[in-house]
C-alpha cells in the first residue's frame, strides 16, 4: 500500500492567516479607540467653551494635544495588544488616522495641501510610535 502525503488546504498556512487577521483587528481596533479619545477630548473642549471664554489662539494647541492624545492611545493599545514591532505598527495606526484627518478635512473643509501637512503627518506617526512602543515595553502584571 502507498504511503499518501496528507493534503495542504488550499488557503496555505492558517497560522499565518489567523496571525494577519489577528493583527489587522487590532490595529483597527486601536486606530478606533484613538478615534474615540481624540473626539472625547475635543467634545469636552466644546462643552468648556460654550461656559468659558476661551482664547481663540488656544483652540489650535488644544486641538493639537488631544490629536497627540489619541494617536498615543491607538499606539499604545496596539502595542499593548500585539507586543512586537512597536514602531511599525506605530507607524500604521499613525498613518491611518492621519488618513482618516486628513480626507475628513480635505471632504469637510477643502483646504488646500500645503507644507503644514508634513508637519501634522510627523505629529501623528510620532505620537503613535512612541505609544506603540511604550505599550509594547510595558510589563505584564504578574498574578
Amino acid at each position: 500500500m502507498k504511503k499518501t502525503k496528507p493534503k495542504k488546504k488550499a488557503g496555505g498556512d492558517s497560522r499565518a492567516v489567523r496571525g494577519a487577521n489577528r493583527e489587522l483587528k487590532t490595529v483597527a481596533l486601536s486606530c478606533l479607540t484613538g478615534v474615540c479619545v481624540t473626539f472625547v477630548i475635543l467634545a469636552v473642549v466644546a462643552l468648556v467653551m460654550t461656559f468659558t471664554d476661551l482664547p481663540h489662539g488656544a483652540i489650535t494647541p488644544i486641538t493639537i494635544a488631544a490629536v497627540v492624545a489619541g494617536c498615543f492611545a491607538a499606539g499604545f493599545f496596539c502595542g499593548k495588544a500585539l507586543r512586537e514591532k512597536g514602531l511599525l505598527y506605530g507607524f500604521i495606526c499613525g498613518s491611518i488616522l492621519f488618513l482618516l484627518a486628513f480626507f475628513s478635512e480635505l471632504l469637510l473643509v477643502g483646504d488646500k495641501i500645503s507644507v503644514l501637512l508634513l508637519y501634522k503627518y510627523i505629529i501623528y506617526i510620532a505620537s503613535a510610535m512612541i505609544g506603540d512602543v511604550l505599550g509594547v515595553n510595558r510589563r505584564r502584571k504578574v498574578r
